[in-house]
């Protein structure tokens, strides 16, 4: 599937059939975004974001329930995060993955220790005409300790799990 047959699906399944179950009579316009490349230095970033007007960043993530949660940071603290000779990330309480749509903890999850939230810069990107003051970055959850970072648990760390399955030879 290429990624505007991915689009067209999205837009079909999500605007077309709201629009015309409940007569809406909304014209379609698509959010127009700026991608950022995944090679920068963390000057030419500065610099871009500087020239958008950009002010914070949001690190984002979906949870189970198909709800985009994020955490706000102003440029400095992200910028502080992304150039730290340490690992440093936001925590996150581990409850965060087991929260419903009503904000309860889910059986199974915990209020118990926390995960580190690591923006992922391949992910950067504006959205200018929506919210200019803001930058958007997907978010992967990792165990804040320990030799294994990678956490199964993530929903950012499944889906790259399913897209690495897929792309094997035999698949389908």
């Amino acid at each position: 599937m290429t990624l505007l047959e991915a689009k067209t699906i999205a837009r079909n399944a999500f605007f077309d059939n709201s629009n015309s179950l409940y007569e809406l009579g909304l014209e379609y316009e698509p959010l127009q975004t700026d991608i950022i490349a995944d090679s920068f230095s963390e000057r030419s970033l500065v610099e871009y974001f500087e020239s958008k007007g950009v002010d914070f960043v949001r690190i984002q993530w979906v949870d189970y329930c198909n709800l985009i949660r994020f955490r706000v940071f102003p440029l400095k603290q992200f910028f502080s995060f992304i150039s730290s000779p340490v690992r440093k990330s936001v925590g996150i309480t581990k409850a965060g993955l087991g929260l419903i749509q009503i904000d309860m903890i889910s059986p199974g999850f915990n209020a118990t220790g926390e995960y580190f939230l690591m923006p992922d810069l391949k992910s950067i990107r504006t959205a200018s005409k929506l919210e200019p003051r803001y930058a958007y970055v997907m978010g992967q959850f990792e165990h804040k300790f320990g030799d294994k970072l990678e956490l199964g648990l993530c929903p950012r760390t499944i889906l790259n799990r399913i897209v690495q399955y897929i792309s094997l030879p035999g698949f389908g």
